[in-house]
């Protein structure tokens, strides 16, 4: 019964997973026959987008050209730090070598800022001759790189896509660190310097809430729809353990007890995908053994509600 339940569940977070990552490529390229610029509000999460394309390549293979394609086309768009501490987020080892993978193609294509995660690159990566053509940065939804052209990759172009793409004025340097992946200190010498430049406002002491003139950036840049800042990576983290987790397992000759133990465990560390983005996450306190994976499922069901009701 466990063996069945864990195919279903590592098919649903596959499925789920994939829908999100189709659509928010076509904010680049359209991949999958959809227009370009076609990913609506809500902002990329750059990174997240190409580590869990390769987690989630074995669901389809167009996910693994495109986050190759990337590689060779994007790469100096892309953030080795926030890339980091988006292979954090996850537990599995299928973040580390979707990392290396990534890196092995990035370096192919003359970026050798990730020479140092070579070293773990899997047996899988066997590039790709996809072209998906030139990259363009326009829409909403590509926020993240449009801005990292303009002013280089680091932490203010990334704090500054937040604070454009947040749905509250009271954002605090831990919060934003929070939702980018970058030290809190990093976060408030940033938000410091631009302070000076007027490109921020601070609001109170304790805590000090800083925000930007959104309407103004979205005139500046042109956009039609209101940028929106969700935590993507948190979600797409949740979603590759539990994949990864559940075909681990499908095959394997385990206890039903200590499988719904580390399910438990699943849905505990990954609670800020749910909380961050305004969800109730699955109630555990209560349930005792397979309910469990009852859970998990209830908690796939609320993120592809969600990712549904973002997307449109």
């Amino acid at each position: 019964m466990s063996n069945q339940v864990l195919l279903e569940i590592s098919l649903e977070s596959s499925k789920t997973a994939a829908r999100l990552l189709r659509r928010q490529w076509e904010a680049f390229t359209p991949v999958w026959g959809g227009e370009r610029g076609s990913a609506g509000d809500g902002i990329v999460d750059l990174e997240a987008l190409i580590l869990a394309s390769m987690v989630f390549a074995h669901h389809d293979r167009r996910l693994w050209d495109v986050a190759t394609w990337w590689a060779f086309n994007g790469s100096r768009f892309t953030s080795v730090h926030r890339m980091k501490s988006q292979v954090l987020g996850y537990s599995e080892d299928s973040a580390r070598e979707a990392l290396s993978d990534f890196a092995q193609s990035a370096k192919e294509g003359g970026d050798h800022r990730w020479e140092k995660f070579l070293a773990t690159a899997s047996e899988r990566n066997r590039g790709s001759d996809a072209e998906f053509g030139n990259i363009t940065l326009r829409c909403t939804a590509s926020l993240l790189p449009r801005l990292r052209s303009a002013f280089g990759v680091g932490v203010k172009p990334d704090v500054l896509t937040y604070l454009i793409g947040a749905q509250s004025d009271l954002n605090t340097a831990s919060d934003i660190a929070k939702g980018l992946g970058y030290t809190p200190q990093a976060v408030r010498q940033a938000l410091q310097d631009m302070e000076v430049s007027g490109l921020v406002v601070f609001a109170g002491t304790r805590p000090a809430y800083v925000r930007v003139d959104r309407e103004l950036w979205r005139g500046l840049l042109g956009l039609d729809e209101k940028p929106t800042w969700r935590f993507y990576g948190q979600v797409l983290a949740f979603l590759g353990d539990t994949n990864s987790w559940a075909i681990r397992n499908a095959a394997a000759d385990r206890s039903i007890y200590i499988l719904a133990s580390e399910a438990r465990e699943m849905l505990e560390r990954h609670e800020s995908a749910f909380v961050l983005n305004g969800l109730l996450p699955p109630a555990t306190s209560h349930l005792t053994g397979t309910d469990f994976f009852g859970a998990i499922n209830e908690g796939l069901e609320t993120i592809d509600r969600w990712i549904g009701e973002s997307l449109s």
